[in-house]
């Protein structure tokens, strides 16, 4: 099984959240295409700019957390809703997780309930009531 990248700094850990959070709930629905793996490397420049990380860092940590989602999504889900709810006091991080969840669920221009449930189950981590985010 592919294993998440193993976060050493804050700055990774945030990325590594953020980048679980896109995949917890783009691949909700059984699939990922292209246009969201796009989406998610043009989401974490813009939303991670304040960690200090490079584009290629970045990228490498979302192609982690990538092929731990698709080896094993409900491993991967548990896994990225844990670093979810150790950043929720994070300001930066947690505003950086709600905009993502946000821009993930509308990047295939649907919204299916497996996805409505990620948002629900992301909320929780974060401290929020189902429907809040």
């Amino acid at each position: 099984m592919s294993e998440f990248y193993k976060p050493g700094t804050e700055a990774e850990q945030i990325v590594c959240a953020i980048s679980g959070t896109f995949l917890l709930v783009t691949i909700s629905d059984g699939r990922f295409e292209k246009s969201e793996e796009i989406r998610l490397r043009r989401g974490l420049i813009d939303t991670a700019k304040f960690t200090g990380l490079s584009a290629t860092e970045m990228d490498m940590i979302a192609l982690s957390a990538q092929a731990a989602f698709e080896a094993d999504y409900d491993k991967a889900s548990a896994h990225t809703l844990k670093q979810v709810a150790a950043l929720k006091a994070h300001a930066l991080a947690r505003r950086a997780i709600t905009d993502t969840a946000r821009r993930a669920v509308v990047t295939d221009k649907t919204v299916t309930p497996q996805e409505e449930h990620a948002l629900n189950v992301l909320a929780c981590a974060l401290g929020l009531k189902e429907g809040e985010l």
